[in-house]
């Protein structure tokens, strides 16, 4: 009997998180307001914000950065993206999406 309670516990637990899902690292998209235009680093933004989860490199030779999280259940989720641009010499050039919830 006891056998067959563990065996149920294990189960329902398994069925609550198969509609779990994650995607990212979590970060603060505010902390991005530290950043200034001409002034703050690639390597700035990275240790403000953690290492990006995708990068685009321009033909021009300026870098897209994006961090992004997103987090949900069957019954709601959250979550958020930032994307820096930086020119090719590293140096930020502007935000180009804050979004958070």
């Amino acid at each position: 009997m006891k056998e067959n309670k563990k065996i149920s516990a294990l189960l329902a637990g398994a069925v609550l998180c198969s509609g779990c899902m994650t995607h990212g690292a979590q970060f603060d998209p505010n902390l991005a307001d530290r950043l200034q235009p001409g002034v703050s680093t690639v390597q700035d933004a990275a240790q403000l914000l953690g290492r990006p989860s995708a990068e685009s490199r321009l033909a021009n030779g300026e870098a897209l950065m994006q961090w992004q999280y997103v987090t949900g259940t069957m019954v709601g989720g959250r979550g958020s993206h930032l994307a820096v641009l930086f020119d090719s010499n590293g140096r930020m050039i502007r935000i180009v999406h804050k979004w958070s919830q």
